[in-house]
């Protein structure tokens, strides 16, 4: 069942970036508009403008989510493309938690955890696939510590929750994703 949503969703998104770059949109525009928005997001963080960030959040989520879909209907998929959008993906959210833990101080230690850790899980899932055994996935990906975030940001008495929720799931993450590495290498 997921499979075939996944399925759906990627046609959809296939013929919007085949839109996108009929009028001039190539993937890595995508892919700095992704950055710009994430930084702005995160500045606005910083000044206390929590609505305008969770609007540049999702828009820096939208422009991350069509580049590779640009890449793919221009015919443009390359690997330094493809490691471009991962480099820019960990700016725009290390730049979120920093605009958060310099909004407030109190959530420094939190924010730096979740950080760590969700850096720590990402590590492991490059790593694995440099040594040919990829082991993607886990239970907090990207999108759900973004949602946390946001969730974070709308009740931000709560922020601290959610940053610590981030830093724990991240850590199961990248055990999970140990675990999975070491299993397709045997242990080796």
């Amino acid at each position: 069942m997921e499979e075939k949503s996944r399925s759906k969703v990627k046609k959809i998104a296939d013929r919007v970036g085949s839109k996108l770059g009929r009028i001039g949109f190539t993937p890595n525009s995508l892919t700095f508009l992704t950055l710009i928005s994430g930084i702005l997001a995160a500045y606005a963080i910083y000044t206390g403008h929590f609505l305008y960030g969770i609007i540049l959040i999702l828009l820096s989520g939208v422009f991350d989510f069509f580049d590779g879909s640009v890449a793919r209907a221009m015919n443009r998929t390359t690997k330094i493309g493809a490691m471009l959008d991962s480099v820019v993906d960990k700016i725009t959210e290390l730049s979120i938690y920093f605009g958060i833990a310099l909004y407030n101080p109190v959530l420094f230690f939190p924010a730096s955890l979740a950080m760590v850790m969700f850096m720590l899980s990402s590590y492991i899932s490059k790593h694995a696939g440099a040594i040919g055994a990829k082991s993607g996935g886990g239970f907090m990906q990207r999108k759900e510590r973004i949602l946390l975030l946001i969730i974070g940001m709308i009740f931000f008495d709560y922020m601290s929750y959610m940053l610590y929720v981030i830093a724990m799931f991240s850590i199961f993450t990248a055990i999970q994703r140990l675990w999975r590495t070491g299993k397709i290498l045997r242990w080796k």
